[in-house]
């Protein structure tokens, strides 16, 4: 198993506005409460590459427990990850993607 060589932290302020209303589970339809929950990136073998300092907005579910962050949430955080993934991390990629995906699917929501 591959381990990182280290793992970086990010510090990311969020207002309440930066999250929208949890809305309804994506797994089992439930209710979605609001939480605070830790960001972890995680490699493909599932090592902690970065990890927040502090919780970040999100919502969890209050019948099957999934936990969820919003799309602005995690464009600011995919955002401040990119730069501390080593420049010859294959996460890199899929990264950027995930990142591109975002900022379409929010422009497009308005």
């Amino acid at each position: 198993m591959v381990t990182p060589d280290r793992i970086e932290t990010i510090l990311v302020q969020f207002d309440d506005a930066d999250s929208s209303n949890p809305g309804s589970c994506m797994l089992c339809g439930g209710v979605n409460d609001p939480v605070e929950l830790p960001y972890k990136f995680t490699d493909e073998y599932d090592n902690l590459v970065v990890r927040s300092t502090q919780p970040v907005p999100g919502s969890r579910c209050r019948d099957c427990d999934a936990e969820w962050l919003d799309g602005k949430v995690s464009l600011v955080l995919d955002k401040a990850t990119l730069p501390l993934l080593n420049p010859k991390s294959p996460l890199r990629e899929a990264l950027s993607c995930s990142i591109a995906r975002l900022e379409i699917g929010l422009k497009q929501a308005g």
